[in-house]
């Protein structure tokens, strides 16, 4: 590691040495029913990265995100197979 960076993050990191930073961490639970991201707009943003240059397969997974996103309406897999 460079010098400017070691010093960089000794000056950010100095006020929490010797602190409790998490607090108790017995009181973190995990909410396994809250997702913050469904897999349609993952497949989404991938697929806009891959036109924008990052990565590739943009219309797979543009196809996937829209797929993903009518499974999630309740939409019956013929018409979704239909449509795209």
């Amino acid at each position: 590691m460079c010098a400017s960076l070691s010093n960089a993050l000794n000056l950010f990191f100095r006020p929490l040495k010797g602190k409790k930073v998490w607090g108790n961490i017995k009181k973190i639970k995990a909410d396994y029913n809250k997702i913050s991201i469904k897999a349609a707009e993952s497949h989404l943003m991938i697929a806009e990265a891959a036109i924008k240059g990052i990565g590739s397969d943009a219309n797979v997974h543009y196809q996937k995100g829209i797929e993903h996103s009518m499974r999630m309406w309740g939409v019956d897999g013929a018409d979704i197979s239909t449509f795209l």
